[in-house]
């Protein structure tokens, strides 16, 4: 039978995402409870499920305002939700949201004998629980998740800066740009690999420009390079790859790789780094 699944969202995306993507066709149909605060990425969260052929089937229910920080009131809505489909097989996601939204849903998983999963970032793993909270089980996250499919989920998309950008002059790095790609390309380790992705925000045709040496993807996490050929490494050049791959806008599943060509750095940039 399939599951609804009922999740908790925070400011980060991809833990609302991973278990769908996970086991597509376990689930029929999600439910994102969410602050005010977070409405925001109901389109985000929305889109990213309508745009993946795997989740098509998958119905995106309207969400549910929880209060952030009111235990008996976000418990109260989560029930409520329950009990519109008292029939449907369900399971929460408490991984996203406060930690007191997490104690409302927990209370509700008892109210109701009914299973939740945490999605652990640092075990790598879909943790699933009964509604006492004994451990069920402990899966491997293993998701294949594009370049692009990342960045939509945080609200970027991926662009040409002009029709005739393959055409632009050499830049230093463009060598080492190459060799980091093909490297990454041929070992086959990773879901996607891309080369010079200019990201902005959808619409602003004006937006500041914004480009990625070298960017790839595995189980669900982004790894961003920028690569520098020169000799003289600044502290400014990792200042660029944190900004443009900053939290805010990448998400924690999102890491960054300095790679650059010099035999020696100063001792500020590896403090730095």
């Amino acid at each position: 039978m399939k599951m609804r699944l009922i999740s908790l969202v925070g400011e980060q995306p991809i833990p609302n995402l991973i278990p769908l993507w996970q086991h597509p066709e376990r689930y029929s149909s999600v439910l994102f409870c969410m602050t005010t605060e977070t409405l925001n990425q109901f389109a985000l969260l929305k889109q990213a499920i309508r745009s993946d052929a795997r989740l098509s089937h998958i119905t995106v229910e309207n969400p549910a305002a929880l209060d952030a920080y009111q235990i008996q009131s976000a418990a109260q809505k989560i029930s409520a939700m329950v009990d519109q489909n008292p029939n449907a097989a369900a399971i929460l996601n408490l991984t996203g949201g406060t930690k007191l939204m997490s104690i409302a849903g927990f209370s509700v998983c008892l109210e109701y004998s009914l299973p939740f999963l945490y999605v652990s970032t640092q075990e790598g793993a879909i943790i699933e629980h009964d509604s006492s909270g004994a451990e069920i089980s402990k899966e491997a996250i293993q998701v294949n998740v594009s370049v692009a499919q990342y960045l939509a989920a945080h609200g970027l998309e991926m662009y040409s800066p002009h029709p005739y950008s393959d055409l632009e002059p050499p830049k230093a790095g463009d060598e080492l740009e190459a060799l980091v790609y093909e490297t990454a390309l041929s070992c086959g380790k990773f879901d996607d690999v891309q080369r010079n992705v200019h990201i902005r925000r959808p619409g602003r045709v004006n937006d500041v420009k914004n480009e990625l040496d070298v960017v790839f993807t595995r189980n669900g996490v982004m790894v961003v390079c920028s690569c520098k050929s020169g000799k003289r490494i600044t502290k400014e050049m990792l200042y660029e790859l944190s900004s443009l791959s900053r939290r805010e806008s990448a998400g924690i599943y999102c890491r960054k790789i300095f790679i650059c060509q010099s035999a020696e750095l100063d001792q500020s940039i590896k403090d730095r780094a």
